[in-house]
């Protein structure tokens, strides 16, 4: 198994940055001494409160804006299509967001803002759609005008035979910051506010709005992002200089709480492009991060479950795992091999899990080597396990959470996507 240390760098410290305030417990749980089977009851009750909480039929014709945009823009043509491609990307990650209720990619628009929107907002006008017509060789291609406009960035185009409009506009002062990111420094222009505006036969259907401070020769960010479609509400802050990251977030259905999170990660020139790059063709991107946390906790209607999580090292860590890369096949491909990996990922990572409603751990995370041969040959790897408290008992992540043992709730997300998916087939 070679590892890339660019990778486990990136993975580790995106899962810091990407996941909830735990607040004080002061009780001990009740459920310390449930059996792993009586955890999984409890767990899948609490996964399905909260998708009983989501109704599709309230982000009906916001998943049809948005899926009909994704296909029409592929027709625009805005600075060479970049801006049009930064459009359709925000687009499929809000899209994603409502029909999956999923905050992994809702935290992705912290990213998505300062890359897309606010380049977006460089590129004002109007862009309205006027059809489809057949190319020479029968294909279907999309037709687009522009008219002027020095204030917004808007596509106005139809859904479901309905007039739909995305519009992106900027406030305040715009601010230079010098940014790093896939190989390429550039330098982007941040206002202090950007807004979308997602707008359905005349109805508001999705507002996101960030507010940013940057200091370029400190090399630091600051922003606040809230989305806010009809009623699902996501707020995030974010805080980052050379030496720290942290965000806070918070997911709400109607008022209603169902994820807090905070998360922090330390380091040193995180935001210096200039030695990111080094260190990127260094294959070096892990001496510039530290240690992390994070912590997650979700609400169902009687309680909740949180998740901590920890890193002392991942420069340490991607180091040793780097070492233990640096061997052949034959030795890198035994139990014996797989082992030391588990143990160094087990040595520098920590994971816990508890109730809301008290000070006991619940179940342990880590990391185990696992005889994965076939009839086509032998083979060994790691697995993340979860032992639990109550009887030191170890599963595999793969057979503790599987569809047999949380049937309820998978069938009921498989329902809620097919109720999804029936909204945006309309052509």
């Amino acid at each position: 198994m070679r590892t890339s240390k660019l990778f486990i760098a990136g993975i580790l410290c995106f899962s810091t940055l990407g996941l909830v305030s735990c607040g004080d417990k002061t009780e001990d749980s009740p459920y310390t001494e449930l059996t792993p089977d009586e955890h999984k009851a409890k767990l899948e009750e609490i996964g399905l409160s909260i998708a009983n909480k989501v109704n599709p039929e309230v982000q009906k014709n916001l998943v049809k804006t948005f899926d009909a945009f994704i296909e029409y823009s592929d027709g625009l043509e805005i600075d060479e299509n970049s801006a049009s491609g930064r459009a359709q990307d925000l687009a499929k990650t809000l899209k994603s967001i409502c029909e999956d209720n999923s905050l992994g990619k809702v935290s992705s628009l912290s990213r998505a803002t300062d890359s897309e929107v606010y380049s977006l907002a460089r590129y004002a006008g109007i862009y309205t759609w006027t059809g489809e017509e057949l190319d020479e060789w029968g294909y279907v291609y999309y037709n687009w005008e522009k008219d002027d406009a020095s204030d917004k960035l808007e596509f106005r185009f139809k859904a479901d035979n309905k007039d739909a409009v995305i519009q992106i506009t900027k406030e305040g002062t715009e601010q230079k910051f010098d940014a790093y990111d896939d190989g390429t420094s550039y330098s982007v222009m941040v206002p202090e506010v950007a807004k979308v505006t997602v707008t359905y036969d005349g109805k508001t259907e999705l507002t996101l709005v960030c507010k940013m401070k940057v200091d370029n020769s400190a090399k630091t960010v600051v922003s606040d992002i809230t989305v806010d479609a009809n009623g699902y509400k996501y707020e995030e802050h974010l805080d980052v200089n050379s030496s720290k990251a942290s965000t806070n977030l918070a997911f709400s259905i109607d008022g209603t709480k169902i994820v807090e999170a905070n998360a922090s990660i330390n380091g040193k020139d995180m935001t210096n492009g200039d030695v990111i790059g080094d260190n990127v063709d260094d294959e070096t991107i892990q001496n510039l991060f530290g240690s992390g946390q994070v912590e997650v906790k979700v609400y169902g209607d009687k309680d909740g479950v949180i998740l901590k999580g920890s890193v002392s090292s991942v420069k340490e860590l991607v180091d040793k795992l780097d070492r233990l890369d640096d061997v052949y096949w034959e030795e890198e491909n035994t139990m014996a091999h797989q082992t030391k990996i588990a143990e160094a990922y087990n040595e520098y990572l920590k994971g816990e899990m508890y109730y809301t409603n008290g000070d006991n751990v619940i179940a342990r995370f880590n990391m185990q080597a696992y005889d994965d041969s076939d009839e086509w040959g032998e083979y060994y790897d790691i697995e993340p396990i979860i032992t639990f408290a109550s009887d030191n008992s170890k599963f595999s992540f793969e057979s503790y959470f599987d569809d047999i043992s949380f049937e309820k709730l998978v069938d009921k997300v498989e329902d809620l996507g097919d109720e999804f998916d029936a909204y945006i087939d309309f052509n």
